[in-house]
């Protein structure tokens, strides 16, 4: 989460020097050229890299004054629901904070929680400051369902780094 915050932070700079010379926001071309440098990437890989750019067009176009591109935005990844898991335990995830669960998590989501140094707490939360749903009918933060689709509500980037992470299952 902090790094697509430093990166949204990034873009938005990127898109006000754009605005002030003349510069388009995207440049498909060179999006394609970009892909292209890598040939050997799976299709999981070049999903992520297209959704990164999306993501990076939307911060730079909220650099325009008057335009608020993440208010009520989300950024959607497809893939294998582990790998899914897995990336969104490594997103929500640092030192000091702590993820709840009332049942056990997944392996592959407790995998990604683990190797950035977050906390598994088995147990409910009142007040989260982020909410994951897997597979869940909530609408959530950070909602992956068991069709490989995984959507971040980009509003949610917007404040400081969530130290209290509840995980809602169905």
């Amino acid at each position: 989460m902090e790094l697509f915050r430093e990166r949204a932070t990034i873009a938005k700079e990127i898109g006000q020097f754009k605005e002030e010379n003349s510069i388009p926001i995207r440049i498909r071309q060179r999006e394609r050229e970009l892909l292209e440098s890598f040939p050997d990437l799976d299709d999981m890989s070049r999903s992520i890299i297209s959704s990164l750019f999306e993501f990076t067009i939307v911060n730079e176009s909220s650099s325009i004054k008057g335009n608020d591109a993440l208010s009520g935005k989300s950024l959607v990844l497809s893939g294998e629901t582990g790998q899914l898991q897995l990336l969104a335990g490594l997103f929500i995830s640092a030192p000091g904070v702590e993820v709840y669960s009332p049942v056990p998590l997944p392996d592959s989501i407790k995998t990604g929680i683990q190797a950035k140094g977050g906390h598994i707490v088995v147990g409910d939360l009142d007040l989260p400051d982020l909410v994951v749903g897997l597979d869940s009918r909530e609408t959530c933060g950070i909602m992956i369902d068991s069709s490989g689709i995984m959507r971040i509500e980009l509003d949610g980037l917007k404040s400081q780094k969530p130290k209290r992470i509840l995980v809602k299952q169905r």
